[in-house]
């Protein structure tokens, strides 16, 4: 009797079918700083994040709560109500909600969506009043996300409390401190449903859940006491970078809901750990341009080149000659767009497009971006812009993967088609300003290129190849290309990263690619040993990387396909995606 029970379980075991969407990131921002597309500390960690794990991350705006059919394009969505996130306007704030955009938000949970917000989510109505208010506590009958996280809250002075790790094993023990001053804040009441927690408030009289997980439909919401727990303490938040990361890998993974065989989606292609650019703008001598060609040429690399109207003709000749150099745009006169009108800003642009028309990209003069630039370039359809540069050794600016750039002003605010693909922080002007001056040794310029090499390996060993992420470097001929020594970082960084199996490429070819990834769904069936992965695309993709659980013992797919080992990690590489195809993964 007992052979034949463990028979049937074994073949309902085999015949068991386990569906589910490789996750596709929504984050509501509409953008950090002065509205110019810089996006707040804890959004790139986010970011970077899920894109290592090949959850990518859509950056969209409040109106979005009112296209229900846009939402469900998402398995994820992070709405935060901390200040930074959003502008300082505090009425385009989440915590401010109608009833529409709380039923839509339910909706979508209800259908399979992970949910990740704190209690200040929809706490206000539109007209500004305090839903509280009235009843003293955010109830069914006055918020209707109440059902959605599966608590009440009342309004508490959380003096002498402090926030504790209770079993998410992310934090140390503490997130915070004591508070010694009163923290007027909403706490959960009343759990209606078996929750989660993963921390909570202690006080000297009760303690409360902090941060909950509450199963809603077919999908789940995580309802913070504030978002600042999952900020970065350099910028006002409670958490250490590695602490937040750690965070939004455990929502990546309960939107995976534990498949047998996990696949994954790889950002770069050709299963390549990171994506690696070496990117010019123009200026300098015929010697110093024939430098920077010649080091192209040499080493067949697919570079750009940010190019003026001001460019001397026989020097955008050479450049157009080049099958390795794609030529972009940097502004018609080297203007400073954040001095420019509307008008004068599309001026520059289009002037530029017109020397340049090939162009599919932007660099703001001296990354001297802004508003008006930002919205002419997407209203000229241009793919990228590459002007906010990461600083990710000193803090979190910039972007180690591409972002869709969010931008506002005078309470408008838009969140954009173009690609923010972020250059370093310190370009070659930074170490070589000793150019300009008399006398620049040969000596000099050796010291010079040693510290310009040894900022380069440290921002890649740091942070852009611990994170699976990309490198733009940009440089000028000017400056890389004044002599032998001054250009010699350049090939040394490319070495580096061609032994570290880079993905060495342009900047148009990275824009081309993750707008692929945006558009791509990838839906995954489960059957016993077989695993069943159909894809839906808009254009074709080259190159596709999958991260398998293990090495499979066969794949059926009707193109060309290899498999690929990296240390301990599997790759399943397709040659060419097109749209409805699919592939069969047998262990």
């Amino acid at each position: 009797m007992k052979k034949n029970i463990l028979i049937l379980i074994l073949i309902i075991i085999a015949n068991f079918l386990f569906s589910y969407t490789l996750p596709k990131v929504l984050f509501i921002t509409t953008g950090d700083g002065d509205g110019r597309g810089t996006v707040s500390d804890g959004v790139i960690l986010a970011m970077q994040e899920f894109n290592q794990n090949g959850a990518i991350v859509k950056l969209d705006n409040r109106k979005l709560f009112y296209d229900i059919e846009e939402m469900m394009k998402y398995q994820i969505m992070v709405l935060p109500t901390a200040f930074g996130y959003h502008d300082a306007d505090r009425k385009y704030s989440l915590s401010y909600l109608s009833e529409t955009e709380m039923i839509n938000i339910k909706r979508w949970v209800k259908s399979g969506g992970i949910l990740v917000s704190d209690n200040f989510l929809g706490r206000n109505r539109l007209d500004g009043s305090d839903r509280i208010t009235i009843s003293g506590k955010l109830d069914k009958s006055n918020w209707l996300l109440s059902e959605c996280f599966g608590v009440e809250l009342i309004e508490k002075n959380m003096q002498t409390g402090k926030i504790v790790d209770k079993q998410s094993q992310i934090w140390e023990s503490d997130l915070t401190s004591v508070f010694s001053d009163a923290e007027w804040t909403t706490v959960i009441s009343k759990k209606l449903n078996d929750l989660e927690v993963w921390a909570e408030w202690q006080t000297k009289e009760n303690n409360y859940p902090a941060i909950t997980i509450n199963k809603f439909g077919k999908g789940k919401a995580v309802l913070l006491a504030n978002f600042n727990l999952i900020h970065p303490a350099s910028d006002g938040g409670f958490s250490s970078s590695k602490e937040i990361e750690e965070f939004y890998h455990k929502i990546f993974q309960l939107a995976l809901d534990n498949p047998i065989f996990s696949v994954q989606l790889h950002p770069w292609k050709n299963a390549h750990p990171t994506a690696f650019v070496i990117s010019f703008d123009d200026g300098g001598t015929d010697k110093q341009y024939t430098r920077v060609i010649d080091f192209i040429e040499k080493n067949r690399l697919s570079s750009n080149f940010f190019v003026t109207n001001t460019i001397l003709p026989q020097q955008l000749d050479n450049l157009r000659k080049s099958d390795n150099i794609n030529l972009a745009l940097h502004s018609a006169s080297l203007a400073d767009f954040r001095t420019l009108s509307y008008s004068q800003t599309l001026q520059e642009i289009q002037l530029n497009q017109v020397e340049i028309p090939e162009a599919k990209g932007f660099r703001f003069p001296f990354t001297n971006n802004s508003y008006n630039g930002l919205l002419a370039l997407d209203e000229q359809n241009l793919q990228y812009d590459s002007s906010i540069a990461v600083n990710h050794l000193e803090f979190y600016r910039g972007s180690i993967f591409p972002y869709n750039i969010p931008v506002f002003s005078d309470g408008y605010f838009k969140s954009l088609d173009v690609l923010e693909i972020s250059q370093i922080f310190h370009d070659d002007s930074y170490f070589y300003d000793k150019i300009s001056k008399n006398n620049y040794s040969v000596e000099n310029q050796l010291v010079d290129s040693k510290r310009f090499l040894a900022y380069l390996t440290s921002l890649w060993s740091r942070a852009i190849k611990p994170n699976n992420g990309m490198m733009i470097i940009s440089a000028q001929p000017m400056f890389a290309g004044y002599s032998d020594q001054t250009i010699e970082p350049l090939q040394n960084m490319l070495d580096l990263a061609k032994k570290d199996d880079s993905w060495i490429c342009s900047i148009d070819e990275i824009a081309e690619h993750w707008n692929r990834l945006l558009d791509l769904k990838i839906e995954i069936n489960e059957k016993g040993n077989e695993l069943d992965i159909k894809f839906e695309t808009e254009k074709t993709i080259d190159e596709l990387s999958l991260k398998l659980a293990k090495k499979p013992r066969e794949i059926i797919f009707k193109g060309k396909y290899i498999i690929k080992q990296i240390d301990d990690d599997i790759f399943l590489i397709l040659e060419e995606v097109n749209n409805l195809e699919q592939v069969i993964v047998r262990y």
